[in-house]
């Protein structure tokens, strides 16, 4: 029961999200954890606005290097950016 209040609430929420455009501002490999050689994560930084015209700015610390070069992102890309209508601080990048 309590999963799926836990669902319900997150589909909720995600109906009520504004979604907005957002723009990559830094992009930067997390040179700590490596696989093969490689380093699998990166961080990104991107800013976006809420319904008031204020620009926001949100950092992912470890993100997976590899969705980042399949999702072609690069400093300046536009992304879709989502936040809870309440929360506009709590900005995420859609999928």
């Amino acid at each position: 029961m309590v999963s799926q209040l836990g669902t319900l609430l997150s589909r909720r929420k995600r109906a009520e999200a504004v979604e907005t455009e957002g723009i990559i501002t830094s992009l930067e490999r997390d040179f700590t954890v490596y696989v093969n050689h490689r380093p699998i994560y990166s961080s990104v930084e991107y800013r976006y606005r809420d319904r008031r015209g204020n620009w926001l700015t949100r950092r992912v610390a470890q993100m997976n290097s590899d969705l980042i070069a399949r999702a072609g992102w690069r400093v300046g890309a536009t992304v879709k950016v989502r936040y809870p209508t309440g929360d506009p601080e709590d900005g995420v990048i859609a999928a």
